[in-house]
């Protein structure tokens, strides 16, 4: 499968959802880097790429309500709503 800002936003969905709704971004990356290594680098550019496109869809994921706002959380932890 290949890695786009869309499918990395249900990672980060999938990374929360295993680590009980809230982790710091060093868990989800984790976790994303664990689990979906082989499709990572398969995705050709985005394998180098991942990590900062993983915060753009965690911004998305902000804007459409599915992740609470940075001002709700502590700092550096993601929270879905």
């Amino acid at each position: 499968m290949k890695v786009t800002r869309q499918i990395l936003g249900e990672y980060i969905v999938e990374a929360l959802h295993e680590h009980g709704g809230s982790a710091n971004l060093y868990c989800v990356a984790k976790h994303i880097g664990t689990t979906h290594k082989d499709d990572l680098e398969a995705s050709g550019p985005i394998q180098f790429s991942w990590q900062y496109d993983m915060r753009w869809s965690a911004r998305n994921l902000r804007k459409r309500g599915i992740l609470k706002s940075a001002k709700q959380c502590r700092k550096g932890v993601w929270e879905l709503t």
